[in-house]
């Protein structure tokens, strides 16, 4: 009986260590050409690469990387000097790896590591696939005159890219859990069918797009964190946001809560796809994509399903918010009535007449204002029998304003030249004085806020019920705007 508990106590025991040693990572790496220098573990959020670790070479390019916890699944890469990198994946958290400076994949040895095995099988299987292609397109080049050969040469290279896509299949479909599959799955495109024909012998022209939109993220696991450690599946947003859909606000905020709907349950990867989504659209270049992270902000951050956002973070999207809330393309633009150049007549945006008023945000002191002026001028001058008239608002009110606008012929008819009196500024007893008076109100003396107006120029174009069509556009492009509304009138 003692024996039978000392056997077990040694069975635990045993269990135990094994467990302990199970716990955290070892990564062990030699490097020919790596010799007594410092080299780095870097892993992927996103496409960026961030430090995770560092070890020590030694003479015979030696090192490990170790540590007590499991390190995150995804893809990574060891960073020697030069720099120079190689990729591998991290999901088994303990293998080696042996290769060479010379060329990292030709030497590359994996033991103990089915994802890196997979990976350089992988990227060995289409680099002899590459060398042949090159060399059936110096072959075709010398045969273009021969019609058999150059067929026979065009074949073959339809029968490697078949060969390519059947290895991908074969290799995703044997390895479904490997994360080194799930990257490989994400770059395959997915196969669009032809469209059905209707009753009436014709076929749907947009079914194709529909579906191609509505199974873009098919290769994707959307219930895995690890998808946020993959450049691939970044550059899957890119192209689904940025090229696929269509780039109107209303179309990318349809399929943003859908795909965010689709990863809700997976918190890290929420995450991921809410912040790629809101930031890329808030420095989108494009105009009116505002108002996706407009959305994204009222729906997601102020209503608490943001739920990293602290409350430094909050305040920073609340003020966002708040400042380009007014001029989101269709609105009514803001109140704004400011005092003409006699600094007693008061001009009010909504009361002047024509059919479209581009307002022009400027400062006298600034030298891309100095620059741009007289084109807007120029063009004004040219393209005002449409229907036009520049209501423009200067920063400063001081006499540099006077001679800014004599300089750069903003005195032309049609363009009403306006500022807040220089009184208001750090006064705001004058302030509230003139809002009680009735000349003007709250919103048009704290016209930077309202139109969001912290670099100048900036142009909005208005119609003529004073609602935003376009804004932080070019001179040149506002007129363009205008010309294609008139002409879309005229065939209307």
């Amino acid at each position: 009986m003692k024996r039978s508990w000392l056997v077990l106590a040694l069975l635990l025991t045993t269990w135990s260590l094994q467990a302990q040693k199970s716990k955290g990572y070892e990564l062990k790496f030699k490097v020919k050409g790596v010799s007594d220098t410092t080299v780095y573990l870097a892993n992927y959020i996103g496409e960026k690469l961030y430090y995770a670790d560092t070890a020590q070479a030694n003479k015979r390019g030696e090192f490990a990387f170790s540590g007590k916890k499991e390190l995150p699944t995804g893809k990574y890469a060891v960073v020697t000097p030069g720099p120079k990198y190689f990729e591998l994946f991290i999901q088994e958290q303990r293998f080696e790896m042996e290769t060479d400076t010379s060329d990292f994949v030709k030497h590359m040895k994996v033991k103990n590591s089915p994802n890196n095995q997979f990976l350089y099988d992988y990227i060995h299987f289409i680099i002899e696939r590459k060398i042949e292609n090159e060399k059936l397109n110096q072959s075709l080049a010398q045969y273009a005159s021969d019609p058999d050969k150059s067929a026979e040469i065009t074949g073959r290279m339809v029968q490697i890219n078949e060969e390519v896509m059947e290895y991908q299949r074969k290799a995703v479909k044997e390895n479904p859990e490997l994360i080194a599959a799930k990257s490989l799955r994400l770059s395959m495109p997915v196969k669009v069918p032809d469209p059905p024909v209707r009753e009436d012998g014709k076929v749907d022209s947009l079914f194709q797009y529909r579906y191609y939109v509505n199974h873009f993220f098919d290769h994707a696991d959307l219930s895995d964190p690890a998808m946020t450690r993959l450049p691939e599946f970044q550059r899957k947003l890119d192209e689904f946001f940025n090229k696929s859909i269509i780039q109107i606000p209303d179309t990318i905020n349809k399929y943003g809560d859908w795909l965010l709907a689709e990863v809700k349950d997976t918190p890290e990867l929420f995450k991921y796809v809410l912040q790629f989504i809101t930031y890329n659209f808030e420095t989108s270049q494009i105009m009116g994509m505002d108002a996706v992270f407009l959305h994204m902000a009222e729906n997601y951050y102020q209503t608490g399903k943001a739920f990293w956002a602290d409350s430094t973070m909050m305040a920073k999207i609340d003020e966002r918010v708040e400042r380009i809330k007014p001029t989101m393309i269709g609105n009514v633009a803001p109140p704004l009535t400011l005092a003409d150049t006699s600094q007693e007549t008061w001009v009010n945006l909504h009361e002047t007449p024509q059919r479209y008023t581009i307002l022009y945000f400027y400062d006298p002191d600034c030298g891309h204002c100095k620059k741009k002026t007289p084109t807007l001028v120029e063009k004004f001058k040219e393209h005002k029998s449409k229907g036009i008239q520049v209501f423009a608002v200067s920063g400063d009110s001081d006499e540099g304003w006077l001679k800014f606008i004599q300089e750069k012929g903003l005195n032309e008819e049609g363009i009403f030249n306006v500022a807040a009196p220089q009184e208001v500024y750090g006064n705001s007893k004058f302030a509230t004085e003139l809002i009680v008076q009735g000349k003007t109100d709250y919103k048009s003396l704290n016209y930077r806020t309202q139109y969001d107006v912290f670099t100048t120029p900036k142009i909005f174009l208005l119609d003529e019920d004073k609602k935003i069509v376009a804004k932080q556009v070019g001179i040149e492009q506002v007129f363009d705007i205008i010309s294609d509304i008139e002409r879309r009138r005229k065939k209307s």
